[in-house]
């Protein structure tokens, strides 16, 4: 009942934020009942899991990547299912020669950089969150939110 009356990209950020800070019980219960096939012991083994292989940090800059431009996403409502559809920023590498140390001779020598991707990059992505109103009338995060293309 937290949630009554916060439209669809408020609770997508309430359940990313969860999943930032590390909140797995909260992060869980964001989720609908409709379709959900995991248990809340699978997904707290499944948070400890990914923790063995992964910090928060590295949790919190890839939601900062993939979700930071929610907020101008466009929510299309259908029914009792909501899609929110946004762009993300992609990740842009190119390979740059670096200058040869004086006296070095043969192949030239590279590295990747990050470069800011332009508008047209960004609108080639997009992501898609979606969420499931329950028979309250409350939006929950639909199981497996997540499609990024």
């Amino acid at each position: 009942d937290v949630f009554e009356g916060l439209d669809p990209i408020s609770v997508a950020k309430i359940y990313i934020q969860c999943g930032n800070d590390g909140e797995w019980e909260a992060e869980f219960l964001c989720h609908s009942k409709e379709g959900l096939v995991i248990t809340k012991d699978d997904w707290k083994n499944q948070h400890e899991i990914d923790l063995q292989v992964a910090v928060l940090e590295s949790r919190a800059s890839l939601a900062d990547w993939a979700f930071s431009l929610i907020d101008d996403g466009e929510v299309i409502i259908d029914g009792d299912e909501a899609t929110i559809i946004f762009h993300s920023v992609p990740f842009i590498e190119n390979e740059v020669e670096v200058e040869k140390e004086e006296g070095k001779e043969g192949e030239p020598e590279y590295e990747y950089v990050m470069v800011e991707p332009t508008q047209e990059e960004i609108e080639e992505t997009y992501n898609e969150f979606h969420l499931i109103k329950n028979d309250k009338g409350i939006w929950e995060v639909r199981y497996r939110p997540h499609a990024i293309s």
